[in-house]
């Protein structure tokens, strides 16, 4: 619950600038850390905030078998959630960056 010592800080992900995959907010009360909130944006496999064809290229490649993703950035680009990154993450991605 939030309180009166209750403090949040929102660390960005890319660049110390964008808050995109990979972000963070840590929730303290009285200085001691109580939770941790990791920022997963569907389709953001570099955490720049944005879906674009630089996610699309990435996922690509992640899905043709020349490159892997971790963590949050794997998670962002599994859009079925069936714990692989297929052709078909890759589509719905090409669909995000068109209708962003």
């Amino acid at each position: 619950s939030v309180q009166e010592t209750t403090n949040y800080t929102a660390i960005p992900s890319y660049n110390n600038l964008w808050y995109g995959t990979g972000s963070e907010l840590v929730v303290y009360n009285e200085e001691v850390q109580e939770k941790k909130y990791l920022l997963i944006v569907e389709g953001d496999i570099n955490g720049d905030s944005a879906v674009d064809v630089l996610d699309a290229s990435v996922v690509s490649l992640v899905a043709n078998n020349h490159t892997t993703l971790t963590d949050a950035y794997f998670i962002a680009g599994d859009t079925n959630a069936d714990e692989e990154i297929t052709v078909e993450d890759y589509a719905q991605v090409v669909n995000l960056v068109l209708a962003g």
